[in-house]
């Protein structure tokens, strides 16, 4: 789900086009944005109208401001909890960012992910409480010192399982401001949920640059603009290249892979076909030994690549399309909650399963029918024909057959339904009340006989997979195998048999079960084997952990688990290793697997102080195998009796050993060397207000002294902090982590040579400050000072607003306490604006006004605190203003009965259509001023229209002609005659005394043009109605001779007289 502001629509159509088109992508990826509620309906009536196209909006009542973010985050989690319930993954991310959405599916589907939200994790954090920060936090809103552990907020993935565990703690958790804090932190840790990191998704503000490139290695990207999105997604191409080494497009890695694997096994056939041929000579050499070669036949299995043993080699039929791998790991075909897409097992049990499994499984949807026997042999001939070139039309043919071959399908299904229809009410009719039961018994097995309407379930558990049928009457087939592998088995089942157990402990891995009758696979289920092996150990026993199908190497997809526990207290576990395969450390996942698993570390064993051990195994390729020996061996104690004796330049320890003997164990001493006590490097000092004390190392400012331990307890006042100022530091020789000099102030550990911050403010009337050094020393040493500072006292006196056309005013009693003020600080918001404006005020001011001219009509809200040397105090209450408006006469204002508002300093003039006028004059209680004055003035009505209007054409124009009105002709002040061309919008207007009674209108720019006009009389208030338009053609001037059009003429125009001399004219 992506959060999204209404107005980002063009983030919203983008991330559509790009890496949010999920159409084609498996397995199923729902992607929706959510939006808020805005404050201008043109605004929200286009969320309503994108959604109606896209239908890809959750629409909530929240208005659009930072400061809800979190109650966003809220109503994700309710909705995916509503309409996504059994989701295995929830991604939140925003719409500035850029996702490589196939590795990240290619992560979770070989990771998979469970109680646990996983993205960019940051630690110990600390809330912001600068006054002028955009992220400050107050006291009041979070009391503690660090934040804990979250996940960064842009984009973060939340494991299916927890997100209504998640979504239920918001419910009891208090919001606060910060969304990731919240949900990522302080809900989950709530609900006891991990955060992982995950190096991949960025951490800060547009850390990787905006290059498709980048992505290749890289999910996410933080704060891209649209343009950059839709630029870095041509650059990427497409998810296959993000792993690829040469650039192609999906298509083309799907043909790369086809080819390969169509050359390998034609090669592995003629191999087979050599071996099989008589008579003398050497044996054919193997032909797949290059490494390629070895991992295609690898990945496509011994079965898949040599055919079944006594089988048909079908060469193309039932291939493993590697590219659907991916649909099959992360979203298989469920039914319950408990069935899982992975795959299948080979051997059988007929055990029963757990006692609380049901017995009458969910029915589930079954996939296309493969080919049968007889089919394969028809395809196969059809493959040894002769090919040709396929064209548009053939593929249009054998679109046609398949379509009619589904329409006799449905047909036929059709008309036996219907037959059973009838045979149903045939049978019902001639069949008395008490064999009803009879009948039904038999119209189930009529329907299981002819509909075939056979299901299958599939439910991992540890150490098996259960098989459940629906009732049947036929003997079918249950085949599984293993993918990858050559393990393969097959079980009949009979008569109404509906379960089986097919036991996993020894094979575990990804399984691919199929049904099968009378030589057709009904459906086919895919389920990954659950391997998790759980033993407690007595004081020495012993158990061997071995990597699947040990001893001989294990297959990719393989996972397994073991958790080893101890019943005896004072005991240690000691793990071996046995035998260690290549991929020991990429397979075993365990806390010390680098020590356990290196190949350079001569002692192979090692102890484990826990109570219990855990191991995964995981095998994303195939590997050889491994082997661990867990063994409870006695808890070592601790020596005793140590003694030591001084012999001048050196000293003699001695002690008393009790415990086994080992072959690697060491006996490690640890000791420190103190310096004798010097007063001034252990001080207790009390600050009071105002004043300040110095402290600086032993020897500053020459050199500084080995193996130095000071500490110096300062306290002040109660109302007061401490403010530490590091005026000189210089530390030579300081290796990282601050393991040889190192300064602490309370819990901060400075020990570089030049600090980027030198001021310290410790919001607490007490602190201790220690000094520790080494014989790795050198540098000055350190001078600093600590100042008793007043502590921010809250705001609590009241302040007033005032709002007036383009400012609002803001006035405040002076501070009336003893504490010294730096500053007053106002910081206000204009709402919807996310962020803060933050104005320092003299300590003698006590007013402030704020320009609001470019935000008129607009609300502010307000609020002020002191600031001291010790920070800033608690601010005041929030205050909400309205900024005045006067063009919008909001709120002081005069209105006539025209709905005509004047207001601020607006003056003119305006006619009343009416014989009466209402005036209403409209103020509140923030504004002041003179008031308003004017005059009102009876005017008389308009005349009528012009009568007897004419046209007529001259030469050079149009001559319009009318008499006076009939109605009011002395309250006629002109007359307006307005013309426009026929064929062109603009209106002319010629105004006439009302003395006059004609008009002419110059038509010589358009000769024997089509023009309109029309009259109306001019009043004192207004004009009267329109004549009728009239409409007539204007006149032509003297003509030249014609040219054919697209020739190219040359006219020539003189006096009548040239060359002669003219004459008068």
């Amino acid at each position: 789900m992506i959060p999204s502001a209404v107005t980002n629509f063009e983030q919203r159509n983008v991330i559509r086009r790009t890496w949010g088109d999920v159409s084609k992508v498996r397995p199923n990826v729902v992607v929706r944005f959510i939006v808020g509620r805005s404050e201008q309906p043109f605004l929200q009536e286009l969320v309503l109208k994108e959604n109606r196209i896209h239908h890809d909006l959750v629409i909530k009542d929240i208005p659009e401001f930072y400061e809800n973010l979190t109650q966003k985050s809220v109503a994700m989690l309710s909705w995916i909890v509503s309409h996504c319930s059994r989701a295995r993954y929830f991604l939140k991310i925003d719409d500035d960012m850029f996702l490589n959405l196939p590795r990240l599916l290619n992560f979770l589907s070989n990771y998979a992910q469970t109680n646990s939200i996983v993205g960019c994790k940051y630690e110990h954090s600390k809330p912001r409480r600068y006054p002028f920060s955009k992220w400050r936090v107050s006291w009041e809103q979070y009391s503690k010192n660090e934040y804990p552990v979250y996940i960064s907020g842009p984009a973060y993935v939340i494991s299916g399982d927890i997100i209504s565990k998640l979504y239920q703690a918001t419910k009891e958790v208090p919001q606060f401001v910060f969304e990731d804090v919240y949900i990522t932190g302080m809900c989950r840790k709530h609900i006891g949920a991990l955060a992982k990191s995950h190096p991949e998704f960025t951490c800060g503000y547009r850390d990787v640059a905006p290059c498709g490139s980048h992505f290749r290695n890289q999910i996410t990207g933080h704060h891209y603009s649209p343009t950059e999105i839709s630029r870095m997604w041509t650059e990427l191409q497409d998810r296959i290249n993000s792993i690829g080494i040469q650039e192609r497009t999906s298509a083309e890695v799907i043909k790369k892979w086809r080819d390969i694997s169509s050359q390998t096994k034609k090669k592995e056939a003629q191999y087979r076909r050599e071996l099989g041929k008589t008579g003398g000579g050497p044996a054919p050499s193997p032909v797949n030994t290059s490494d390629v070669g070895q991992k295609v036949v690898a990945i496509l299995g011994k079965t898949s690549v040599e055919g079944i043993e006594g089988g048909l080699d079908t060469d193309d039929v039932n291939e493993v399309d590697l590219f659907k791998v991916e649909e099959l790991w992360l979203s298989p075909p469920m039914t319950s909650e408990s069935e899982r897409a992975v795959v299948p097992s080979h051997v059988p049990s007929q055990s029963p399963g757990p006692s609380h499994l049901p017995d009458n499984p969910a029915v589930t949807p079954t996939l296309p029918k493969s080919p049968s026997h007889g089919e394969l042999l028809q395809m196969k001939k059809k493959k040894c024909a002769v090919k040709r070139k396929r064209t548009a039309e053939d593929v249009y043919d054998l679109q046609c057959q398949v379509l009619e071959q589904e329409m006799e399908k449905n047909k036929l299904e059709m008309e036996k339904t219907q037959l059973q229809i009838d045979l149903l009410r045939t049978l019902n009719a001639g069949v008395a009340p008490g064999g009803r039961s009879a009948l039904a018994e038999l119209f189930t097995s009529l329907r299981f006989l002819f509909l075939k309407d056979i299901h299958m379930l599939t439910r991992s558990h540890p150490g098996f997979i259960e098989v459940v049928l629906s009732p049947h009457q036929s003997v079918l087939t249950i085949e599984s195998q293993i993918m990858g592998t050559g393990y393969r088995s097959a079980f009949d089942m009979d008569q109404n048999q509906t379960r089986l157990i097919i036991d996993t402990d020894e094979h575990p891995g990804f399984y691919i079960i199929s049904l099968i009758q009378n030589g057709t696979i009904l459906t086919t289920r895919y389920i990954n084997a659950v391997c998790q092996k759980q033993t407690q150990l007595d004081l020495n026993q012993t158990y061997v952990i071995q990597s699947p199908e040990f001893p001989l190497s294990y297959h990719a997809g393989m996972r397994c688990s073991w958790n080893i526990t101890k019943s005896t207290q004072n005991t240690w576990f000691k793990m071996s290793a046995l035998e260690l395969g290549n991929n020991c450390l990429t397979s075993f996942q365990m806390d010390f697997k680098d020590k356990l698993c290196s190949k350079t570390r001569e002692n192979k064993s090692l102890l484990v102080t826990d109570d219990s051990v855990f191991l995964t195994f995981s095998s994303l390729r195939p590997g050889e195998p491994s082997s661990l020996l867990v063994e409870v061996v006695p808890e070592i104690p601790s020596p005793a009796n140590l003694t030591a004796v001084s012999h001048g330049n050196s000293m003699t320890l001695t002690w008393d050993w009790s415990g086994p003997e080992y072959d690697d164990l060491l006996c490690v001493i640890e000791y420190a060397v103190y310096p004798s006590a010097v007063p001034k490097c252990h001080l207790e000092v009390f600050i009071s207000s105002g004043n300040e004390t110095n402290i600086f190392s032993d020897g500053y400012p020459n050199h500084l002294q080995p193996f130095s331990n000071c500490s110096w307890k300062i306290n002040t006042d109660y109302e007061s902090y401490l403010k530490v100022q590091i005026h000189d530091l210089n530390f030579c020789y300081n290796p990282i982590g601050c393991r040889s000099t190192c300064l602490h102030i309370d819990d901060k550990n400075i020990c570089s040579r030049s600090p980027k911050k030198k001021e310290y403010l410790l919001q607490n009337n007490s602190t201790l400050i220690t000094f520790n050094t080494t014989n790795e020393i050198g540098g000055r040493g350190f001078n600093l000072s600590i100042k008793a500072v007043d502590s921010p006292p809250p705001f609590g006196e009241n302040f007033q607003l005032h709002s007036e056309q383009g400012f609002i005013n803001v006035s405040w009693q002076p501070y009336s306490g003893s504490k010294r003020l730096l500053r007053y600080v106002n910081t206000y918001r204009i709402v919807p604006e996310v962020a803060y404006h933050v104005k320092p005020i003299h300590v003698n001011t006590t007013h402030y006004v704020i320009n609001t001219r470019s935000h008129l009509g607009q609300l502010f809200a307000l609020r002020l605190s002191y600031l001291t040397e010790g920070g800033e105090g608690t601010p005041s209450g929030v205050k909400i203003i309205r900024a005045e408006n006067s063009i919008m006469c909001q709120k002081d204002y005069v209105e006539f009965s025209a709905n005509q508002k004047y207001c601020g300093n607006r003056t003119g003039s305006f006619v009343i259509r009416n014989s009466k006028a209402v005036i209403a004059f409209v103020t509140d209680d923030s504004n002041s001023g003179t008031g308003f004055s004017g005059t009102i003035t009876a005017l008389y009505p308009p005349s009528s229209k012009p009568t007897n209007p004419s046209i007529s054409k001259t030469q050079y124009g149009l001559l319009v002609k009318w008499t006076e009105p009939l109605v009011n002709p002395g309250l006629v002040r002109g007359y307006r005659v307005s013309y426009k061309h026929a064929d062109r919008p603009l209106v002319s207007v010629i105004i006439v005394s009302a003395n006059e009674n004609a008009a002419f209108i110059n038509t010589r720019s358009y000769p024997g043009s089509l023009y309109e006009v029309w009259i109306s009389a001019i009043g004192e208030t207004e004009d009267s109605k329109e004549t009728n338009h009239m409409y007539s053609y204007s006149g032509h001037l003297a003509s030249t001779n014609a040219y054919p059009v697209g020739h190219v003429t040359t006219r020539l125009v003189a006096s009548g007289t040239y060359p002669d001399a003219s004459a008068p004219s």
